[in-house]
């Protein structure tokens, strides 16, 4: 692929880009986005590759992970190569479905699809690195590819993975039936283009900053908000949790609700004092929405990702101790009429896990 690849910011790791770049088809419908993003409604989605073929329209999201993966569809374990100790995340195809439902929500808002029914945008999860072990269990391989095979047939990642490009481009007899109308065309590929010109996709911003602090890597996000690990560019051991909370584009009256209940929320947290209570520091404007500041800990690791990694080799000591510290929050929580209405092992963080201290 030559002219239908538009490398929107340049890469920091180019390895994986020129890979698809080399290997995708070099004529119509086949075009590529690379490495920008997009916002809607105060949210921001970074893509690492947007592809059209005629397969369909594909947002991929490449992960370079050398050493050994296990999991599920919900959770992923992994191991780098020379570590005993794995490392738990939520599978990245989660993060990637919600990413491709809001940009095709934006893609159908723009004129050039206007009377035309925009393609469903799949997600796809690339494990790039040659050193992978796959060793993901059925379900957690829905939507996975890797680099597949070399050119005598051989594959080149352990674990059996489909080639990302035959995923993209290769269309079965069974596939070539069921596409039938939903084929991709070089008319619509190129409405497509359009509406992302329409939609003001932009280079990455990897500069991203929330008064002084320097916005890192997206933490967690949920309905409406998204979470970013910050530093202060003089203070770089200061660790900062940031909160943006998206506010829609048009909608004033619903942008000035949502201001209303961050600063509510602020108000709230800045005055408590609890170990097992994060704490709200501050609050900001931001072009996106409004922005709050918790303190954070860099050892801090959610509490369903503790569990799946260390949850065997706990006591019983170790286990009481936590639900004490648990218990003791929501006590003192609710002594001051706070009320956590979505609290889950997600919403829970271990911090210095030697120590064993759960925070809500």
């Amino acid at each position: 692929m030559k002219g239908g690849w538009i490398q929107v910011t340049p890469s920091e790791f180019p390895w994986e880009r020129d890979f698809l770049k080399d290997r995708l088809p070099d004529h119509e419908p086949y075009r590529a986005w690379a490495n920008f993003e997009f916002i809607l409604d105060g949210t921001i989605g970074e893509v690492d590759v947007l592809v059209v073929s005629p397969k369909g329209l594909f947002l991929v999201e490449i992960k370079s992970w050398p050493g050994v993966v296990r999991g599920d569809a919900g959770t992923w374990r992994r191991t780098p190569p020379g570590h005993t100790r794995e490392r738990s995340d939520d599978n990245p195809l989660l993060i990637t479905n919600r990413k491709a439902k809001r940009l095709k929500s934006l893609l159908s808002r723009q004129s050039a699809m206007r009377g035309q029914q925009v393609p469903f945008v799949q997600a796809l999860v690339f494990l790039s690195h040659r050193e992978l072990d796959c060793r993901l269990d059925p379900t957690g391989r829905d939507h996975v590819a890797g680099l597949g095979k070399d050119d005598d047939g051989n594959s080149i990642q352990q674990g059996g993975l489909p080639g990302v490009i035959e995923v993209l481009a290769k269309i079965t007899p069974g596939e070539h039936a069921a596409l039938g109308r939903r084929r991709i065309d070089k008319p619509t590929a190129k409405r497509i283009a359009l509406a992302l010109e329409q939609a003001g996709v932009r280079p990455s911003q990897r500069s991203r900053k929330v008064a002084e602090l320097d916005l890192g890597e997206l933490l967690d996000e949920g309905a409406g908000y998204q979470d970013f690990a910050a530093v202060h560019p003089r203070a770089a051991h200061a660790h900062r949790r940031v909160r943006i909370y998206g506010t829609p584009d048009q909608d004033i009256q619903e942008r000035e609700q949502i201001t209303r209940a961050a600063q509510r929320e602020f108000e709230l947290l800045s005055s408590v004092q609890h170990p097992g209570i994060v704490r709200a520091l501050d609050l900001h404007e931001h072009e996106l929405g409004p922005a709050l500041v918790f303190e954070r800990d860099p050892t801090e690791i959610r509490l369903d990702h503790f569990v799946d990694q260390r949850g065997a080799s706990l006591n019983l000591f170790d286990r009481l101790a936590m639900l004490r510290d648990l218990a003791e929050t929501v006590a003192s929580a609710h002594g001051r009429r706070l009320a956590h209405r979505a609290l889950s092992p997600r919403s829970v963080l271990v911090v210095r896990p030697v120590a064993l201290r759960a925070r809500a």
